[in-house]
């Protein structure tokens, strides 16, 4: 009965910690028309971020400024890859604030982001 009772316990605490783990998924149309989705997990000061792309993770390191959010943003991969996109299509959020809706690729080694592929603003799940 004890056994039972710490398993359960790890469990729910496991689920408790995992559940902040939520990725943004972010959607994009390559030039040739094709659709792609890739999850985003930010790992902070200490861990990198990942990138999941058709069940393959990525490890690297987003590049984006929090304090303008027009800024260009990019992804390099732990193995040199990189992707770098502008905003193409400016907005504002629910408040008024200024926000970019589009973001549309400038430069890139990473095959599932090739140049000219437009990247529409995460969302958050």
């Amino acid at each position: 009965m004890k056994i039972k009772h710490i398993n359960a316990s790890v469990m729910f605490l496991s689920l408790v910690v995992l559940s902040g783990c939520f990725p943004a998924e972010i959607k994009g149309k390559t030039p040739s028309g094709e659709m792609i989705e890739v999850l985003f997990y930010t790992g902070g000061n200490n861990l990198d971020d990942l990138i999941i792309y058709n069940s393959v993770n990525y490890f690297g390191k987003a590049q984006y400024q929090l304090d303008d959010p027009m800024a260009d943003v990019g992804f390099r991969i732990k193995t040199g890859e990189r992707v770098q996109a502008e905003c193409s299509v400016e907005g504002v959020d629910i408040i008024g604030a200024p926000e970019c809706k589009e973001y549309k690729v400038y430069r890139s080694s990473v095959p599932f982001f090739p140049v000219d592929t437009i990247i529409y603003r995460p969302e958050l799940f």
